[in-house]
C-alpha cells in the first residue's frame, strides 16, 4: 500500500454506493456527521499504479473547492484499483458538504485520470472525532513535562548515590 499521511482508525460503516455522484449524493448525504473523520475508499476501473504523484492534484482540487475540509491521509492499494482518502470535516460544517467531498474525489479522480472511472464508494466513520489541535498539544505537553519529571527525579538520585 503506497500512502502518505496520518491513518486513524475507522469502524463505523456509513454508506457503500456505486460511483456515480447522483447515486452517491442519494446514499450517503443524511448519514454523515459533522467534526468527524471520514475513510472514503474508491474502488476504480483501472489502475493509478505508477501515477501516484497525480493523486496530489486530486487533493488540489478537492481543497481548493473545499478550502475548509483537511484532508489527512492518502492511500493506495497495491494493485492500483482502490484508494483511499481520511478526510477530516471541521465541526460547524454541514454534513452535506462531506457527501459533496466524496463526490468532488470521485470527479478529480475522472478529470486527472481521465481513463479512470469509480465503480464503488464507501464511506467509513471514526467512532469519534479526532481531538482539536490545542487538546493534542496539551496532551503532549503534560507527558513531556511528565518524562522531564521522571529523568530529573532519576538523575538527582544518581548524583545522591554517588555522593
Amino acid at each position: 500500500m503506497h500512502s502518505v499521511g496520518l491513518r486513524y482508525p475507522v469502524a463505523v460503516k456509513v454508506c457503500e454506493s456505486g460511483g456515480s455522484s447522483e447515486e452517491v449524493m442519494r446514499v450517503c448525504v443524511e448519514l454523515v456527521r459533522p467534526g468527524y473523520v471520514y475513510e472514503v475508499r474508491y474502488t476504480l476501473t483501472g489502475s493509478v499504479s505508477g501515477r501516484e504523484g497525480l493523486l496530489y492534484e486530486v487533493l488540489r482540487q478537492v481543497e481548493s473547492t473545499y478550502p475548509g475540509i483537511g484532508v489527512n491521509y492518502v492511500g493506495v492499494s497495491g494493485d492500483g484499483r482502490e484508494v483511499v482518502f481520511q478526510v477530516f470535516d471541521p465541526p460547524g460544517i454541514s454534513g452535506i458538504v462531506v457527501a459533496l467531498v466524496v463526490v468532488a474525489i470521485a470527479v478529480a479522480i475522472f478529470s486527472v485520470f481521465a481513463y479512470l472511472s469509480v465503480e464503488r464508494v464507501v464511506v467509513l466513520l471514526s467512532g469519534f472525532p479526532p481531538a482539536p489541535e490545542p487538546v493534542r498539544a496539551a496532551f503532549w505537553t503534560a507527558v513531556a513535562v511528565a518524562v522531564a519529571g521522571v529523568g530529573a527525579y532519576l538523575v538527582s538520585r544518581a548524583i545522591r548515590g554517588r555522593a
